[in-house]
């Protein structure tokens, strides 16, 4: 059966991991990749954001 939240992954930017993948075209999964991609970019330079900031706090209370 068609499931609905499942398709509109592309409309509102909003992934579901481990969702069934058979219902989606290869555009679809295209897009998909390409979101998963920017997402996983993000993340990355938060944590660099978050180190540093976790580093300069050592760095402060170690003097």
């Amino acid at each position: 059966m068609f499931d609905e939240n499942e398709a509109q992954f592309t409309s509102r930017n909003e992934i579901t991991l481990g969702c069934d993948l058979s219902t989606f075209s290869v555009e679809d999964l295209d897009e998909r990749i390409a979101l998963l991609n920017d997402e996983i970019e993000r993340l990355r330079n938060e944590k660099v954001k978050k180190s540093k900031d976790l580093n300069a706090a050592h760095s402060f209370f170690k003097s």
